[in-house]
């Protein structure tokens, strides 16, 4: 979806050193572009990056240490055309690496040494594209990702979530059907970015939307999704539409939330005005209600005199008060140079840089932070379609050389790993609603034990007991009570157990109650009849 023809390329690794000093700047040459890139559980840093060997469709994921040094590489071979959407680690080493392979939405399992566990591709009708492009892990390794929905109209596109657990097992599918629920959509809403706040997701993106007295008016639209505690949606932003005119209204894109403090959401994007021909950064705050509190927008002066355009690659937080920010900014449009920006959360800025002896060129732009050591790393492609890899401090200095031992890849029994081809074959094809069909369904099912007793009424000799949802509980327990409440019998039920059975020779006649519980509370219950 990002790139429709990879170029032919062949790799070889350099590492690009100042005149006379030690800077932090490294150059992996040959890479058609860097897709997303990840701080490892043992602080290294992985990178995924698109990359074509003579039209064999391959992309490859890197694994650096702290000095940008590449440790190991994989390339994934894939069936058909594809490319990576970004990478994520968990901090017991699984890694995903997502995007889209052909018309299909694609992900991939790795383990924490790189080797191959498992690869799921979704559409459920070949007459769409779907493409996966950001991903959070839960607490308790499921993963849910942000998926986009071409209806290869040219005009309709979708958004939706998709959950799988560490087994690669599909949880449930969440298409939102946006343009049925908000009429004012113009037929598109497309999100960059999926962050995880407290009990609930942002999603940020684009799209148009009608103004409100001129429904034939369609505007470009920063907007926000923010689902509920069981992920579905519960509201949609369009951030900015002034009701007085549209010549006041906020134009442009969301690309992210960095944090949900004291009950407001803090938003970042790129915006522009009506008939304005240029963009400038702004930062979008609004209460967990979807109500628009407040907005700053960084005028290209506040960076650099000569400045005409500028608009935000990505930020993280660098205090309580401060943002760190990658930011192309300048008088040449889309030639504007990459560089960063220390800004305060009322947009005022403190320091800026850029790397015009880089020529980096568009894509997407990963900063990651180092919360251990207060360093960013940057990961930028530039128009020769290599690699650029920076990482400094808080204040913007290069981070020198680190010359100390780490043992990386600390999960792994077999040192060093070995740089290998992945051939990713044989993939999980999903074409059908799975056995939840909606987050809710699923979360509800979590809560409980379906019990199903068989045959009812028995006249003697053994009852059975269907068991659903186990696979989700522990220390599991069926009782069976009288009409009395005297309990009759009990059986252990061991996670993931789908039958029980129980004699109910003595059983005077009469109604009685089969209950599973574990230890806390009612899982679930079925009454049945003995004659």
């Amino acid at each position: 979806m990002y790139y429709r023809k990879l170029l032919q390329l062949f790799l070889f690794f350099l590492p690009l050193l100042s005149l006379g000093q030690q800077r932090w700047e490294t150059i992996i040459y040959g890479s058609f572009g860097a897709i997303g890139n990840t701080i490892t559980y043992d602080r290294g840093e992985l990178i995924s990056a698109a990359y074509d060997g003579n039209g064999t469709h391959k992309s490859i994921i890197y694994k650096l240490d702290r000095n940008g040094d590449i440790l190991w590489h994989k390339y994934l071979f894939y069936d058909d055309w594809a490319v990576p959407g970004g990478i994520k680690q968990n901090e017991n080493g699984k890694i995903i690496v997502y995007g889209t392979t052909n018309n299909d939405a694609n992900l991939v399992m790795l383990d924490a040494c790189g080797s191959f566990l498992w690869c799921n591709r979704y559409n459920e009708s070949q007459n769409f594209t779907t493409d996966f492009t950001d991903a959070v892990f839960l607490d308790n390794g499921d993963v849910i990702l942000l998926m986009t929905i071409d209806y290869n109209d040219g005009v309709h596109f979708d958004i939706g979530l998709i959950s799988f657990d560490a087994a690669g097992n599909l949880l449930w599918v969440h298409p939102f059907n946006m343009i049925q629920k908000y009429p004012r959509l113009y037929g598109m809403i497309y999100t960059w970015h999926l962050e995880k706040h407290d009990n609930f997701l942002m999603l940020s993106g684009f799209g148009y939307y009608s103004y409100p007295d001129n429904p034939y008016v369609g505007l470009l639209k920063p907007m926000f999704v923010k689902t509920d505690a069981d992920f579905n949606e519960e509201w949609l932003l369009p951030y900015g539409l002034a009701d007085s005119s549209v010549n006041d209204t906020i134009l442009g894109d969301a690309r992210g939330v960095v944090s949900y403090e004291n009950g407001v959401l803090h938003g970042w994007g790129s915006s522009t005005k009506p008939l304005q021909s240029y963009y400038t950064s702004i930062l979008m705050n609004f209460d967990s209600a979807g109500n628009v509190t407040n907005h700053h927008i960084i005028e290209n002066e506040m960076i650099d005199s000569t400045a005409t355009e500028n608009f935000f690659l990505d930020l993280c937080k660098r205090d309580d008060t401060t943002y760190f920010t990658s930011i192309k900014y300048g008088n040449q449009g889309w030639e504007n140079p990459s560089g960063e920006v220390i800004m305060d959360t009322a947009g005022n800025v403190y320091q800026s840089q850029s790397h015009t002896e880089a020529n980096l060129q568009g894509g997407n732009f990963p900063l990651e932070k180092d919360t251990t050591n207060n360093q960013y790393y940057l990961t930028y492609s530039n128009y020769d379609w290599n690699i650029v890899l920076y990482k400094f401090d808080a204040d913007l200095n290069s981070v020198p050389i680190d010359t100390a031992s780490y043992n990386y890849d600390s999960l792994c029994d077999n040192l060093p790993i070995a740089s290998d081809t992945i051939y990713v074959t044989g993939c999980g094809v999903i074409v059908s609603t799975p056995e939840f069909p909606s987050p809710a369904a699923y979360y509800a099912a979590k809560q409980k034990v379906d019990l199903t007793a068989y045959p009812n009424p028995v006249s003697s000799g053994t009852v059975y007991f269907k068991l659903k949802y186990t696979r989700y509980h522990s220390n599991m327990q069926l009782t069976v009570y009288d009409i009395s409440g005297r309990p009759m019998a009990k059986r252990p039920i061991a996670t993931g157990q789908k039958e029980a059975k129980l004699s109910v020779n003595g059983f005077s006649p009469g109604l009685y109650v089969a209950v599973v519980t574990n230890g806390k509370k009612v899982l679930g219950k079925r009454a049945f009849a003995v004659e």
